[in-house]
């Protein structure tokens, strides 16, 4: 953007920050104007009880929240219209003592499957509930409380499965006995950091958690989800998440650079770590943020491009990174956000190929990002139905065959020869060999615990034959690896196991080490 351009679009910014609104949104046709008023009025809100929680009183019961943050329905409050859909959408709760509807800010305004209530330590929770239930003026349907003793906590959810009949998420976060009183403080707010995070809990549906449960999460199931069992058979439960007091995100990637001297890791809490490592230590330099969920994947370009990471995510996106500048900043230098569903991988190219970036995609296709003349294009193609779990690139000395080959008549990337077929069912990741001998060599690991390990010896011309031998394990298979030379296979799965594969003189495939957890 051109300076003069640049300093335009600030004062424009400032401007629309001074009128809080912007100036052309009544011009919009009316379904914009209600899909974004829906968007802003839906977003997930976290509340928390401030003690006394209740009061009750002749004229009625006093309810005492506080959203973290600034609450949704914020957004209803602008002008009629949007007042309007609020009514729709939320429920309408009296605040207490004399207050009226007249009155905004004796009124919650709360969409109760889209509402988070943080209760405190379970003393605190235990008398909210009480009152609540014996008024049932608040439908709650997402609930978070801190515990430090498990007597307390049965007590209390042996009571939760009547009060909460339609209860969707309990959320229970271990308490550091040290700073227990201060959660039953009356003055002690909910951080920023601890409502995002519970926010993204309750709207998990995935089966991998996003979060490291707690040591004792099996033991506390047990005690706490059998009372929901209990309830009448026509009633499911809630999810059930027990949270160990320091919460970490679940780690779902982590990778050296070329030289082995920074470390990139990504995970549920939507950021990407840098590390620098020095001997056996390593020290953050640097956070990055900007995914709007789960960050699966990160991949290092090769160095003659510069330090560049890609990153890619539940959000569907994918985003550059680049270390620039005299001060090593990172800067995010493109978004790719053209996918429909999760980004599950990114592979960049061996680096005789170009500056290239292999994108797969849970919406079927597969994008590839080229980044020439200090600027990205992409090519985007329908590989499978049922999503894209992983992508690999064939090396770049490796003569013959590809599956996919990109046509420089269309521009585009189109299969060659038929697939390779064989797994029951999801295959979870691909792996091409980088061996730079006269055969290729593929390693496909899947849900069927089983690794299938393709091999075609090279072809000066036509399509290449592709032969198969299985590898099985004891559980599914989630990643398979090849050593720098490409005769070493690296596998790991649900078990928490590790093995490393070799092939023999007789081309069986032998186990040469195991590695437990």
């Amino acid at each position: 953007m051109a300076p003069k351009c640049e300093q335009q679009h600030q004062q424009q910014v400032a401007v629309t920050t001074r009128q809080s609104c912007f100036p052309q949104f009544k011009r919009l046709p009316p379904e914009i104007r209600h899909h974004v008023w829906r968007q802003a009025l839906c977003e997930w809100a976290v509340w928390y009880t401030s003690h006394p929680h209740v009061n009750l009183q002749a004229s009625g019961l006093l309810i005492r929240m506080k959203p973290v943050g600034v609450a949704p329905y914020n957004a209803g409050l602008a002008c009629q219209e949007s007042r309007h859909l609020m009514k729709k959408l939320y429920t309408k709760l009296l605040a207490g003592s004399g207050a009226s509807a007249a009155s905004l800010s004796a009124v919650y305004w709360l969409i109760p499957e889209r509402t988070i209530v943080y209760m405190g330590c379970t003393a605190r929770a235990t008398d909210f509930l009480d009152v609540i239930h014996a008024h049932r003026s608040l439908p709650l349907r997402h609930l978070v409380l801190h515990w430090n003793d498990l007597v307390d906590l049965t007590r209390f959810s042996h009571g939760l499965v009547y009060q909460c009949p339609d209860l969707q998420t309990l959320t229970v976060h271990a308490a550091d006995r040290e700073t227990t009183p201060d959660l039953c403080r009356c003055d002690s707010p909910l951080s920023q950091h601890l409502a995002d995070w519970y926010a993204v809990i309750a709207a998990w549906e995935d089966e991998t958690l996003p979060y490291l449960e707690h040591p004792e999460s099996e033991m506390l199931h047990w005690s706490v989800g059998e009372y929901f069992g209990d309830r009448d058979e026509n009633m499911t439960g809630p999810r059930l998440h027990f949270l160990p007091s320091e919460l970490h995100a679940t780690a779902h990637d982590a990778v050296l650079d070329y030289y082995g001297r920074k470390l990139a890791t990504c995970s549920s809490d939507r950021t990407i770590r840098i590390f620098e490592i020095e001997g056996e230590t390593q020290r953050l330099i640097e956070t990055l943020k900007g995914h709007e969920g789960a960050v699966w994947c990160v991949a290092w370009a090769h160095p003659k491009y510069g330090n560049i990471l890609a990153s890619a995510g539940y959000d569907g996106k994918v985003f550059i990174w680049k270390e620039q500048g005299p001060q090593h900043q990172w800067q995010r230098i493109y978004d790719f956000p053209r996918h429909k569903a999760s980004v599950n991988i990114v592979s960049w190219a061996p680096h005789e190929a170009g500056c290239l970036l292999a994108c797969a995609s849970s919406d079927g296709n597969v994008s590839v990002l080229e980044f020439k003349d200090s600027a990205f294009d992409h090519t985007t193609f329908h590989a499978h139905g049922l999503g894209v779990n992983s992508v690999s690139w064939a090396p770049a000395t490796a003569p013959g065959s590809i599956i996919w080959a990109f046509d420089p008549a269309s521009q585009s990337y189109k299969q060659e020869g038929e697939a390779l077929t064989g797994h029951s069912d999801w295959v979870r990741d691909v792996a091409w060999s980088p061996t730079v001998l006269k055969r290729s060599y593929i390693a496909s690991a899947s849900q069927d615990k089983t690794v299938r390990i393709w091999t075609s010896e090279s072809t000066s011309g036509g399509a290449a034959q592709w032969e198969c031998k299985t590898l099985n394990f004891e559980a599914p298979v989630w990643r398979v690896s090849w050593s720098l030379s490409g005769n070493v296979l690296a596998v790991s799965g649900a078990d928490n196991k590790v093995s490393l594969w070799k092939e023999n003189l007789r081309g069986e495939w032998e186990c040469v080490k195991k590695i437990e957890d």
